[in-house]
């Protein structure tokens, strides 16, 4: 709590003569301010600390933990194989395994990253590739992909898809960060 003066002011103020100007540096005069102002600062420290300290903490700036800003994404890679996912009755779904890496800039760790993803699969038709399907995921969907290795963080993805063994495949990831930033990978081709 922080006191405050509540005396009325007078209306007209007192003439300054030079004796009064000399009393109000007189020794003895700043002693008693200075004594008075210890006391209040005494006083408005054991009331801080009768609140608790999160509320020091929190409205005292150079007090503040700096906040964590997350890594900027700067290039995804990725690597897919042929393969099936066995269903609970026992039947095979086909499609294409994979795992991913996102990587931020100037790093060789693999990093975490939430965000929407994207992933599209093309089919080679002729000399043209066709956008077949498109796959959504949701950052909180997308987060039980996670594994932590000794190599840094790695996603691992099954994308359902009816594959022919003489076509030829490619699989494009497209991530969204939280923040809007946006970052492809590079078409990833098989066989």
């Amino acid at each position: 709590m922080i006191f405050m003066n509540t005396a009325p002011q007078s209306a007209v103020e007192p003439e300054t003569t030079p004796d009064l100007c000399r009393s109000l540096i007189c020794p003895a005069r700043k002693a008693s301010i200075h004594s008075g102002l210890t006391h209040l600062l005494w006083l408005m420290l054991c009331g801080s600390m009768l609140c608790g300290c999160t509320m020091l903490n929190e409205n005292v700036p150079l007090l503040k933990k700096p906040k964590k800003s997350a890594p900027v994404t700067q290039t995804i890679l990725t690597m897919w194989t042929f393969s099936s996912e066995e269903e609970p009755d026992g039947s095979k779904t086909p499609g294409f395994v994979g795992k991913v890496l996102f990587f931020a800039a100037g790093s060789d760790k693999p990093i975490s990253a939430s965000g929407q993803i994207e992933i599209q699969v093309y089919e080679q038709q002729g000399e043209q590739w066709q956008l077949r399907r498109k796959f959504l995921s949701e950052p909180d969907v997308w987060k039980r992909n996670e594994r932590q290795t000794a190599l840094g963080t790695v996603y691992d993805v099954f994308v359902p898809h009816d594959t022919t063994l003489n076509k030829r495949y490619s699989l494009v990831l497209k991530y969204r960060s939280l923040a809007g930033q946006l970052v492809s990978s590079p078409h990833a081709q098989l066989p």
